[in-house]
């Protein structure tokens, strides 16, 4: 059904809902006699254009169905229950009213007033829905819902006071509007009381008065945006602490009707200085004292803060509204009316009171520059820098909000907008940790924030581009540099290079060691950083055979870890072990942290990273020495950082690839060798290997491959055998040592007629020695045939010794490679002298490091 058809039976409907026997039941979209989730589901398939809209969805009476409908819908599953419809008015550019008998409502709107032709709909509402948000008018009055009237200058709103009212009480006009808060989680209604002539509001004949002051259409405020139609909560609300104000310069409290204890306004005096002192605070970080009142006019010269009792819980199918004594909101600015702050009750005697107060009042000093969500995880994270800013816990402040301790790690920027903020609210509270370390640094300047909030890109929601901007005048790095130094900071219990002139910054008591372990507390984000945070357990070097790699994925200003468990390092370590690290040069840095137990005890350099445009990675060499004297387990965190000053607003995951390597000695298992002849086993030995050098770094990266063996035409056939690749860290001349463990097998004889040859009978033996045949190859760099070699008898024994046989390895040029062969040797007799009586094992091949890359050109 067309939205225009829907409008034009609306009043059929209505007569035919008030006359029919079983009528549907409004929002019951099914028809099947209740409201469930299932008419919520319906509701959206007509939004979406699945599903024509019917009018049991117009539940506010216009005539459309849309997100308003929604809204209501919404609440009504949580309990609140659906308006009544009262009257309705089509009013244009001539001007009207709405009037309503029986209520006393009255809206006056003057000719020209509207660009064109509004719907407005008055409906009565239950006093639940007030009574829920601790509000109590008095018997006489009407709770009312205004849908549809848009923002424009010159209206007047006017109700009745209740009968009996007496000329010296005061009243205040409740105005309630369904938004989402600065930190809110989820649209919800929103009260304020207007009392005062700044509001707005007089009285006159019996009757209470507004004359909305349509805010001036000011970049970064609501009202810059095109005039909306949106639903108003109007009820009259007798004053029960009478002309009484609890207000200073800057600040006037409003406590909504007797939903406020007489022990709580005692301590209204206590709030009033503390918001006092976080006004203070703003102009000490450069926020003009007036732009408030340059955006909002003369109304915001005293900033409204709301008292008010903690939501009623209630759960009522998938939805559940629960609320904390001491939650606090900024609630954003409406086309008549500046931000306020709104405060439970419990805000007033909780001992973090100073902190709450100043977080939010940073919010509203955000609002001066921008009203757009899309920044919540920019301003979640410098309000709860400012509660660690007043609060008298100082340095060691650690505010309730700060829960994720892997948030600062997973990546600075997480996307949100108005009406799907996701968790980028909690994301922000937990990477509050960079701003204490911004803060704590010796070139911090106070007035970072102010220039954040008022960057031209701040304005138009966007977060990166001010925060880089801030970070680049406080220092010469910028925040790539500033991002990964708090990292290095944060991941080692501040051991790193500390920020000079002020207290080192920490971690807020959390050991560094469990922030590298794949758990969320608080976001339930794992599923974006599946492979983010990734522990490995090491008990022998067998586990470290060879390179160990991970895939992960990592956001611009965001990190990657990698933990390595040693439960017994002490049997790990041998003398010359060194360890690799690499990651994709798409990380910007990378770094390894050493912990004993849950404590750090080591980190390496920044400068230690070396980049490898050639292979496109970032790499770093540290040593193992720690783990011989180590009285209890130990651990390495790996660290790759992705810190980019060019990136835009984007929570996009890239791929990226981590790996490590124990290094300084090979040290592969037995495997076996064989050759065969004609069919029959005349040779068979096995082999281990392990490979070091007295120079400390030398052995870099290997891998291990295999000749793949098979037959030759004259009926022999040689096994595959390990061939290991080595690239050396240092250039030839050098000394290596080999040690391998050879058993030759036993006494092997193979009888038999020659193939294909008549009456030649043929008799091989194999007699192992104990002795094995090493051989040097030398080759040019980039050819395949070796120009000379070495060979050298070893006794078997000798080179399974503790210390091996040692290697001289000095080459013609440093640019040549050399092969190394292992051979187990044999005593061959009858037929079969001269084939294969060396059997190769192994063959080692050592490159060169490669030559330095060239300097770039100067332009």
């Amino acid at each position: 059904m067309k939205i225009h058809a829907l409008k034009s039976f609306f009043l059929l409907f209505l007569l035919l809902s008030l006359l029919a026997l079983g009528a549907a039941l409004p929002g019951d979209l099914n028809r099947d006699g209740r409201l469930d989730i299932a008419d919520l589901v319906r509701l959206k398939a007509m939004l979406d254009g699945l599903v024509s809209p019917t009018p049991e969805a117009d539940l506010n009476f216009n005539g459309r169905v849309d997100q308003e409908d929604r809204d209501l819908l919404e609440a009504a599953l949580r309990g609140e229950p659906l308006p009544v419809f009262l009257a309705r008015s089509e009013i244009g550019v001539a001007g009207g009213a709405l009037q309503h008998g029986d209520s006393g409502f009255r809206l006056t709107v003057p000719a020209g007033t509207f660009v064109r032709d509004e719907t407005l709909v008055l409906a009565s509402i239950d006093r639940q829905i007030l009574r829920d948000k601790g509000l109590d008018s008095p018997e006489g009055t009407t709770s009312l819902m205004l849908f549809g009237l848009p923002a424009a200058e010159g209206l007047e709103i006017s109700l009745p006071l209740p009968q009996g009212s007496r000329a010296t009480e005061s009243h205040s006009l409740v105005l309630g509007s369904y938004h989402l808060a600065r930190n809110a989680a989820a649209a919800d209604w929103h009260f304020q009381l207007l009392n005062q002539p700044e509001d707005g509001v007089s009285r006159s004949e019996g009757r209470l008065i507004w004359c909305p002051q349509n805010l001036a259409a000011q970049p970064g405020t609501r009202a810059s945006s095109p005039a909306e139609s949106g639903a108003l909560i109007l009820d009259i609300e007798r004053d029960w602490l009478g002309a009484v104000r609890y207000s200073s310069e800057h600040f006037r409290i409003q406590p909504l009707s007797n939903s406020v204890s007489a022990e709580e306004i005692i301590r209204m005096d206590a709030l009033l200085r503390d918001l006092e002192s976080a006004f203070r605070m703003g102009l000490a970080m450069g926020f003009p004292e007036e732009k408030r009142i340059e955006k909002w006019g003369e109304s915001a010269r005293q900033i409204k803060v709301l008292i008010k009792k903690p939501d009623q819980a209630k759960f009522f199918g998938l939805y559940g509204n629960n609320e904390d004594a001491d939650s606090a909101w900024c609630n954003p600015p409406g086309f008549w009316s500046p931000p306020y702050l709104e405060l439970n009750s419990g805000v007033l005697g909780s001992p973090t009171r100073r902190e709450i107060v100043a977080h939010e009042f940073l919010h509203y000093l955000q609002y001066c520059y921008t009203d757009k969500n899309s920044t919540l995880w920019l301003d979640e994270m410098s309000a709860t820098w400012m509660e660690g800013r007043v609060s008298s816990q100082g340095d060691n402040y650690c505010p309730a909000t700060y829960k994720n301790y892997r948030a600062p790690i997973n990546g600075l920027y997480y996307p949100s907008s108005r009406f799907s903020s996701g968790l980028a609210g909690a994301h922000g509270y937990s990477i509050s940790a960079f701003a204490y370390y911004l803060y704590k640094r010796h070139d911090w300047k106070d007035d970072f924030w102010f220039k954040v909030c008022s960057h031209e890109a701040y304005a138009r929601g966007e977060g990166m581009a001010p925060l880089s901007s801030a970070a680049a005048s406080q220092s010469p790095g910028g925040l790539d540099y500033l991002y990964l130094v708090f990292l290095r900071n944060y991941l080692s219990d501040a051991v790193s290079e500390g920020a000079s002139g002020k207290s080192v910054f920490g971690n807020n008591g959390q050991a560094a060691i469990f922030m590298f372990k794949n758990y969320d507390q608080n976001e339930g984000d794992w599923k974006r950083y599946a492979l983010n945070g990734k522990e490995s357990k090491i008990t022998t070097l067998a586990d470290m055979n060879g390179k160990q790699e991970h895939d992960f994925q990592v956001q611009d200003f965001g990190a990657v870890t990698w933990l390595f468990n040693f439960p017994e390092p002490q049997q790990l370590y041998e003398k010359g072990l060194y360890a690799k690290a690499q990651v994709d040069e798409t990380c910007s840095g990378l770094f390894a942290v050493l912990f004993e137990g849950p404590s750090c005890v080591g980190i390496t350099k920044i400068d230690s990273v070396k980049h490898d445009s050639r292979k496109k990675k970032r790499g770093l060499n540290f040593d193992l020495a720690a783990l011989e004297n180590a009285k209890r387990p130990m651990s390495i965190g790996l660290v790759g950082v992705k810190a980019s000053s060019g990136t835009q607003e984007s929570g996009a995951l890239q791929p990226l690839n981590m790996s490590l390597q124990i290094l300084g000695k090979i040290s592969l298992p037995a495997e076996s060798t064989y050759f065969d002849l004609w069919g029959e086993r005349l040779l068979q030995a096995s082999a281990d290997l392990e490979l070091s050098c007295d120079q400390v770094g030398v052995l870099g990266e290997y891998a291990v491959s295999y000749w793949s063996g098979g037959a030759t035409s004259d009926g022999s056939a040689h096994s595959r055998f390990r061939i290991v690749t080595c690239q050396l860290e240092e250039n030839f001349p050098l000394t290596v040592r080999i040690r391998s463990n050879i058993d030759p097998g036993v006494l092997l004889e193979v009888f038999g007629k020659v193939p294909n040859v008549e009456d030649v009978d043929f008799k091989a033996t194999s007699e192992p020695t104990e002795e094995a045949s090493v051989v040097l190859l030398y080759y040019h760099a980039l050819q395949s045939k070796f120009y000379e070699t070495q060979k050298f008898i070893v006794p078997l024994a000798e080179l399974a010794s503790e210390t091996g046989y040692e290697l001289y390895l000095a080459p013609n040029n440093a640019t040549d490679r050399i092969g190394i062969e292992i051979h187990p040797t044999y005593t061959m007799t009858g037929s079969g002298v001269g084939l294969g009586e060396n059997l190769t094992s192994i063959l080692i091949s050592l490159h060169p490091p490669p030559p330095p890359e060239p300097e770039p050109e100067t332009p």
